[in-house]
């Protein structure tokens, strides 16, 4: 199976304390059950622009729908409002076998 990276940025503005992952369809997103969720990193996170980011492989033209979600330090699930994002993973000849998905939390 051929993969691409694909780096998951969302700017999402949140308190202390909570933390920002991505759900969805496939098993690399943990299949929409918020405890294998992936989470993200808030490494570059400013006020300014309040990035939240991983990294995951996804298999070249899989179809993705996907979802992110706030968790405060007592678990509490808060998914963003609106519905599922779709992300359809290129093939490596329409990119360099790495790609970037930016978005903003709703």
């Amino acid at each position: 199976m051929t993969t691409v990276t694909v780096t998951f940025n969302v700017a999402a503005a949140t308190a202390f304390g909570e933390s920002v992952y991505v759900a969805g369809s496939v098993a690399e997103l943990g299949r929409w059950d918020t405890g294998k969720a992936v989470e993200l990193s808030a490494a570059d996170y400013t006020e300014v622009y309040p990035r939240w980011y991983a990294t995951v492989a996804l298999a070249v033209g899989e179809r993705v729908e996907y979802k992110y979600f706030r968790r405060a330090g007592g678990g509490v699930v808060e998914y963003e409002g609106g519905g599922n994002r779709v992300f359809e993973v290129p093939g490596l000849g329409r990119c360099e076998g790495e790609v970037g998905v930016h978005d903003v939390f709703n």
